[in-house]
């Protein structure tokens, strides 16, 4: 959809002459340009590409086929090609064979009408529920701490994956389930999931990222 095709070419071409994030150090609910490290490393795959102009925008909105994509890819699953389309809207996106391999592997899912919605923004909310789908946790009768989150449809699955330090909220003790979350956000809390740190000897090329 409109103003996000920019985005989407820089995930999906791989040939982008650009660092991709492997790392960082910025906490899920920092927003600042300068709190996100990045590298490229010979242990560790890069999993989601910055932008030709040579920026990061740490604060820009993720949509759900590029949080999809940047998991999948984070995780080196085999990729599932040539497959029939898992929901009725992704046949021709360009993130089809990536939402497949994950709705193959029970880590994503798409909405009552069998679509994905694959160019909305995906919510905080909807992060967490990937995210502890794909780490395999129980979920069940997790009780959330956050102001805001009880009685939530995502309740459980934010609960344990804060009981495990993978996501952290606001300072007013917020969550803000319903809110985009940034693409500084899904990184690091993609990182926490599949256990990447932050290196001392990190080469930041993003003009507009800074290790702090």
């Amino acid at each position: 959809s409109k103003g996000h095709s920019h985005k989407q070419t820089s995930i999906e071409n791989k040939s982008d002459k650009v660092d991709e994030v492997a790392n960082n150090d910025v906490t899920d609910n920092v927003v600042a340009d300068n709190d996100v490290a990045i590298t490229v490393s010979e242990y560790d795959v890069p999993y989601i590409s910055g932008y030709e102009d040579n920026t990061f925008r740490p604060n820009e909105k993720i949509t759900r086929a590029e949080a999809i994509t940047a998991i999948v890819r984070a995780k080196q699953f085999a990729i599932k090609e040539n497959v029939k389309p898992s929901f009725l809207d992704i046949s021709s996106h360009w993130a089809k064979d990536y939402i497949d391999t994950a709705a193959n592997l029970k880590i994503a899912d798409g909405y009552e009408d069998k679509m994905f919605k694959p160019d909305n923004y995906i919510t905080r909310a909807e992060f967490a529920k990937i995210i502890a789908m794909l780490i395999g946790e129980n979920v069940k009768n997790n009780s959330s701490t956050f102001s805001d989150t009880k009685n939530h449809w995502a309740e459980n699955y934010i609960a344990v994956l804060s009981e495990k330090e993978i996501i952290k909220g606001y300072d007013n003790n917020m969550y803000k389930p319903d809110k985009p979350i940034t693409r500084a956000e899904a990184v690091t809390i993609i990182n926490k999931a599949v256990s990447r740190n932050c290196k001392s000897d990190i080469k930041i090329n993003f003009t507009d990222v800074q290790k702090t």
